[in-house]
């Protein structure tokens, strides 16, 4: 997704995906932008409405199904935030099978007991959205970061009906919920558990927090340097990590 000026950033993100995003992999990019953007042997761009923040990510499900038959021609899929970076090789053992076809990350917020007073992260807790769940009662494998995510392609698809259709209700209902997209793909996560390719928050690790963790990551948050995104977003992903 890369309406407005973030589609600045999509040069950058395609050739760091082209050389440690499962590099053995053949793949294909689709890029949602409100932008004119050629298209190439690898690029398909899908033209989309600028609804601005937050509704253009609330609606990224809706448009990742409006082009399903693209989609279904790979075997899997993965979304990620344009403003992400693959630093290193990512092989293919984050790959989705039958016995978990979805693929999600472990939120960077929440690690190694940095915030034990939210042991489940941060769920939706409005009991009227449809992002609305009781950690106590599904227990879930963790709290999700919304910036990655994929799984096999038709049951990701299925993720993506299901998830649209839960947006639309709030829609209607006049409600958003606290972390849009993301607190609707930790729903669906937590109710399907048992079907999830846990990935640790290294293949969603904001930039700027790697050196406090002499960590390796995999895959990057860029730091929200410029002065024309929302500047807020990146700490609603990482809270505790910022001051």
């Amino acid at each position: 997704l890369a309406t407005g000026k973030y589609i600045q950033l999509f040069e950058d993100f395609y050739l760091s995906c082209k050389e440690n995003f499962l590099p053995e992999f053949q793949k294909h990019f689709i890029v949602m932008t409100d932008q004119t953007f050629n298209e190439d042997d690898d690029i398909t761009v899908l033209q989309v409405p600028d609804l601005e923040w937050p509704k253009n990510v609330l609606h990224t499900y809706h448009h990742i199904l409006s082009c399903q038959r693209k989609v279904l021609r790979f075997p899997y899929v993965f979304y990620m935030d344009v403003d992400m970076r693959p630093v290193d090789k990512v092989e293919e053992d984050i790959l989705p099978d039958q016995n978990k076809p979805f693929v999600g990350v472990a939120h960077p917020g929440y690690f190694m007991n940095q915030t034990p007073e939210f042991p489940y992260g941060t769920p939706e807790e409005n009991n009227k959205s449809q992002a609305y769940y009781n950690p106590e009662i599904l227990k879930p494998n963790c709290y999700y970061a919304g910036a990655f995510q994929g799984g096999l392609s038709s049951e990701f698809l299925s993720a993506c009906h299901s998830i649209s259709m839960a947006i639309d209700i709030d829609f209607i209902n006049n409600i958003k919920a606290i972390y849009h997209d993301e607190s609707h793909w930790n729903k669906f996560l937590a109710t399907y558990k048992d079907s999830v390719r846990n990935l640790a928050p290294l293949y969603c690790f904001p930039e700027n927090a790697v050196s406090n963790y002499g960590l390796d990551p995999k895959i990057i948050t860029l730091a929200k340097s410029y002065d024309w995104t929302e500047p807020e977003r990146l700490k609603t992903y990482v809270p505790s990590l910022w001051g």
